[in-house]
């Protein structure tokens, strides 16, 4: 029976991954007709898999490049050579809090757009992470479309000139 009920549970847990990273159909991978390859996004995700094969490769089937990062130190040193239009940052990370991290981006960089991806699911984590800084806070495992959508809409408040109303020709 355990042998039965530790298989039931690989299937389900393979079954889960696979549902939120199967092959987008193409009508929704241009959901936005917005390509954002000018957008400066950077992931910061000490999960080395879920940021390399999942986060990176998939955005970039919804016209986002994220530039992938370890840690809070290497984000850092590139915010002295190009602050990012985005942060996608992770609350756990090896050597920062995530929640100070985000205030710290907010208070230096206010147009900065902060997207909070973590396994820190609770409301009082939400609540910390949304008054802390972030525009938005979404629980791992997240539905990339989500995590896409919501990049859209920072995308949206960091540039708005893109998303203006253009007069008809």
């Amino acid at each position: 029976w355990n042998s039965v009920a530790h298989r039931w549970a690989a299937f389900l847990t393979a079954w889960t991954i696979l549902r939120r990273t199967r092959p987008l159909p193409s009508a929704r991978m241009n959901a936005f007709n917005v390509a954002y390859g000018d957008l400066r996004i950077v992931v910061v995700e000490d999960d080395d898999t879920l940021r390399d094969d999942v986060l990176v490769p998939r955005m970039r089937q919804y016209g986002f490049a994220l530039v992938p990062m370890r840690t809070a130190a290497q984000l850092q040193a590139s915010l002295l050579e190009a602050p990012p239009d985005i942060v996608v940052l992770d609350v756990g990370l090896p050597d920062a809090d995530g929640f100070a991290l985000a205030r710290s981006l907010r208070e230096s960089w206010p147009t900065m757009g902060v997207v909070m991806l973590t396994g820190r699911g609770e409301t009082a984590d939400r609540i910390r992470g949304l008054t802390e800084g972030a525009d938005a806070y979404l629980s791992k495992p997240v539905d990339l479309g989500l995590f896409a959508a919501a990049l859209h809409s920072v995308a949206r408040r960091v540039q708005p000139e893109r998303f203006a109303p253009r007069a008809p020709a």
